[in-house]
């Protein structure tokens, strides 16, 4: 999938003629979505659940008739787990909205349990089979502190 994720001043002034120019849509993030957006200015609304409401997000943009992504953030593999579990839930709530995430981002960074426990970066997200978001055994060898 390509977009283009812009920043609001560029969607007032110039989104409606590049979205006829280039056929590449616009997307939009973060909190400015559901205030400064129109379908018109932005066709898809990012929805990162480490920061967003992602249910307030998706109904501001089932309205506006713009498609949802999901993103992990770039988060530790139990965020992109978090992600993933919130695309779906989005997907059964909101059906047809929800298009393909960004969820996997992993790959990026050095190696360990949590990372191996996800595999190789592929286009499908394979979640990790424990309970829950997963990662069980990971979690109970963490030394947990109380802050």
């Amino acid at each position: 999938m390509s977009l283009s994720k812009t920043p609001v001043l560029f969607l007032k002034k110039a989104g409606r003629n590049s979205i006829a120019r280039t056929r590449v849509p616009l997307a939009i993030d973060r909190e400015s979505a559901p205030n400064l957006s129109t379908a018109k200015s932005a066709q898809i609304v990012i929805v990162k659940p480490a920061l967003d409401e992602p249910w307030l997000l998706a109904e501001s943009a089932a309205g506006k008739g713009q498609r949802v992504v999901v993103t992990s953030y770039m988060d530790h593999p139990l965020g992109q787990a978090f992600a993933a579990w919130e695309a779906g839930r989005l997907s059964l709530q909101f059906p047809g909205l929800v298009g393909t995430c960004g969820l996997q981002t992993h790959g990026l960074f050095e190696p360990n349990p949590f990372t191996e426990a996800l595999g190789s970066v592929t286009p499908e997200f394979h979640p990790v089979a424990w309970t829950g978001l997963g990662f069980d055994e990971l979690l109970d060898t963490l030394l947990w502190q109380k802050l």
